[in-house]
Formats: C-alpha cells, sequence, structure tokens
C-alpha cells in the first residue's frame, strides 16, 4: 500500500510546496496500473486539473473530473485509475494539529446555534468561487521557479 503522504513529498517529479508539516502539490499522475492502494495519514483536498479519478473509500465511491474538488479523510482508499487521457491534480494535505487548532480558535469566538448542524456535502465540488481562487493561486505558486522561503510572518 503506497503511502500517499511520502511519496508526493519524495518525488522529485512532484512540483510540491511544504511549509511545516503542510504540503501542497500538483502533479500528472505517473501510476501505470489500473488500481491502487494508498493511504494518507493526513486528511486532504484534491482539485482536478485534466483527466478522471475514482477513489473508493470507506465512506463511498467518488469519481473526480476535470473541475471537480472532493476531500478525504485520512485513511486508506483504493484509487482506480481511468487511463484514457492524462490525470493532473493539485493536492493540499490538512495536518491534524492545525484542523484542532483552528477549531478551538474558532469555537471560542462562536455562539452556539440554535438550528441543528449543515450538512456537509462529501461529493465533488463545483463552482466554489474561494476554492477555485485558492486553487488558481496555489497552482500559479508551485510553477514558479523559485519557492518561498519555508517560514511565515517574519
Amino acid at each position: 500500500m503506497l503511502n500517499l503522504v511520502e511519496a508526493v513529498r519524495t518525488n522529485p517529479r512532484i512540483n510540491r510546496l511544504e511549509i511545516g508539516d503542510f504540503l501542497f502539490a500538483e502533479f500528472t499522475c505517473g501510476i501505470a496500473d489500473e488500481k491502487a492502494a494508498l493511504w494518507a495519514h493526513h486528511d486532504y483536498l484534491v482539485h482536478v486539473l485534466t483527466g478522471k479519478k475514482t477513489w473508493h473509500t470507506t465512506e463511498g465511491v467518488f469519481a473526480a473530473n476535470p473541475g471537480d474538488s472532493l476531500f478525504f479523510k485520512k485513511g486508506a482508499a483504493i484509487v482506480e485509475q481511468h487511463l484514457e487521457v492524462d490525470f493532473c491534480l493539485l493536492m493540499f494535505f490538512i495536518p491534524d494539529e492545525w484542523v484542532r487548532a483552528t477549531v478551538r480558535d474558532i469555537g471560542r469566538r462562536l455562539r452556539p446555534a440554535r438550528t441543528s448542524a449543515a450538512s456537509i456535502n462529501r461529493g465533488p465540488g463545483r463552482d466554489d468561487t474561494a476554492l477555485s481562487a485558492f486553487f488558481a493561486s496555489l497552482a500559479h505558486l508551485l510553477r514558479w521557479k523559485e519557492m518561498p522561503p519555508n517560514r511565515c510572518c517574519a
């Protein structure tokens, strides 16, 4: 089973940016097998640029086409390759500690809701302006010849 985070982190053919435990990447899938077993120790968000891929997880089967964005919880998946067209995607790995710190920070500032919690759509996301802007800026950043320094807010 392929450790997705380490495979992305160590593959010299993948454009990537690491800031602490954050890992951002853009790559064209180089896996020739029709199906691949993988796992990730971080949650991750993908945005498909070209091609098609299907993730089989414990939560369901999710097909992704160009323009689709999907969020996956850490864990195992079987990824089905559709080899008719080259597959290219952007990935953003989200460390647990960042999620925990963000929830704690936001939670301190929120008042209890008087309605039930909103449902989360686990299927492909489309036409989200903020998410599209995030991925467009990420793609631009990953194509720079020189990466910014690995530090924030001097």
